[in-house]
């Protein structure tokens, strides 16, 4: 049961399930609100904190937060030849463990210029996660290159889009639930208007670079695309492509049905149906961009990094957070 300090129950037991399944998120993205306390002979203790706010959950009478303890302890010893070591214990966990403590970025914290920045909610796929994130409402960084834009990017500690943020972006815009960064809803009047100066088909044409790169690895085709954790940290991953479509379409592919699939890179499914989105599928040094124009819309996995234009830009993003 769900109580204030005062002893008063806040939460009926059906609300509490849905709180049960916040905190279960919360706790997948262990690198937000946790803090590694120590190493022990005989075990590890993690402190997580988890922030419920009541513009998400209307049935609380106001925020709460809720921090809990975890204590990994190993029970008994390993049966068969093989005994029990702590070094191989501990290389399970220390992947869970934060340089240093974060905080959730509270609702009183001020961003500048809120209203130029969107919030998009973090998400897991399959063996890829990320955290919530903050999106540029405009594109930046026009007559830059592709390599110009990522060290520009990272040296503020903010990045691309990688292909599946990018269409989680393109899912949350068309859902019309949108928040900017301070927690305000965006009226619906300007979130399609951010959505059509993304993906209308008119004039002027626009285009924005996505935090994806395609090498020969193997004798295959890999993505290289960048990881960040919770201090907005870079490290470079290099994949093989699993299940992409690996044919141009010209026209097309179907732009619901890109949108709609759950594939960690994001791409187009080799059984994706026909449609008026515009692909050219990933080859070996190449990068991706995304364009608008009177005729098309169009998803280049073939793209020059070291193309440029005065409508090619790109949108800045970061985590979505602060150390208070």
């Amino acid at each position: 049961m769900l109580l204030d300090e005062s002893g008063r129950q806040v939460a009926s037991e059906k609300q509490e399930k849905i709180l049960e399944k916040e905190l279960l998120l919360s706790l997948a993205k262990t690198d937000v609100n946790s803090t590694y306390k120590g190493f022990f002979r005989k075990r590890m203790e993690f402190w997580h904190e988890t922030l419920f706010h009541q513009k998400n959950f209307a049935f609380l009478t106001r925020n709460y937060r809720l921090t809990y303890q975890i204590i990994v302890r190993p029970i008994g010893k390993v049966t068969g030849a093989k005994s029990f070591s702590l070094s191989d214990y501990w290389s399970k966990f220390k992947s869970l463990i934060p340089k240093k403590e974060q905080k959730l970025l509270s609702e009183k914290s001020e961003i500048e210029k809120p209203k130029e920045w969107i919030k998009l909610p973090g998400n897991t796929y399959e063996d890829y996660s990320y955290l919530d994130l903050l999106v540029s409402i405009s594109r930046y960084n026009f007559n830059k290159n592709w390599n110009e834009c990522q060290k520009l990017l990272h040296k503020n500690k903010e990045f691309m889009l990688t292909i599946r943020q990018f269409v989680d972006f393109l899912n949350l815009l068309r859902s019309g639930e949108v928040e900017y960064s301070n927690g305000e809803k965006v009226p619906k009047k300007e979130v399609e208007r951010i959505l059509n100066e993304i993906i209308e088909v008119r004039s002027p044409w626009r285009s924005e670079w996505l935090d994806a790169k395609f090498i020969n690895k193997e004798e295959q085709i890999h993505i290289v695309y960048n990881k960040l954790n919770a201090e907005g940290e870079t490290t470079e991953v290099i994949e093989p492509l699993k299940d992409c479509l690996i044919e141009d379409k010209t026209p097309g592919i179907g732009f619901n049905s890109w949108l709609n699939n759950k594939a960690k890179h994001g791409l187009p499914l080799n059984n994706i149906k026909d449609g008026s989105l515009w692909y050219w599928y990933p080859r070996a040094n190449s990068v991706v961009w995304f364009r608008a124009g009177s005729g098309r819309v169009v998803l280049l996995c073939f793209g020059n990094p070291g193309d440029s234009g005065s409508r090619l830009g790109v949108r800045r993003a970061k985590i979505f957070r602060v150390d208070l």
